[in-house]
């Protein structure tokens, strides 16, 4: 059940101006585009505290919850059935250009 996207503003504008830079070398003729390729990385936790750690270990500026979405999750969290885990999803994008 997803809960919430973590807000990274300064990751995002980063990702954005680099999405524009490969449309833009590529538009120019100085690359093509030889692939791109789209994976989601998952990580499972046990337990609030292992996510904890999880966003600690991420350079700053880390993510955080949008507001109300921290309280919801330790609501659910509260009420989870035995054994249940924390499910942390990330996309990753590989972009292969070819020097033209």
């Amino acid at each position: 059940m997803p809960v919430a996207r973590l807000i990274n503003s300064a990751f995002d504008s980063r990702l954005s101006a680099a999405e524009a830079a490969l449309v833009r070398v590529v538009q120019e003729g100085h690359f093509t585009l030889a692939g791109i390729h789209n994976h989601r990385y998952r990580a499972r936790l046990d337990n609030l505290s292992q996510l904890r750690t999880y966003l600690e270990l991420i350079a700053p500026p880390r993510p955080r919850f949008p507001a109300g979405r921290r309280a919801r999750l330790l609501n659910l969290w509260e009420s989870r059935p035995r054994g249940s885990q924390i499910e942390i999803a990330e996309s990753i994008v590989l972009t292969a250009l070819r020097r033209s």
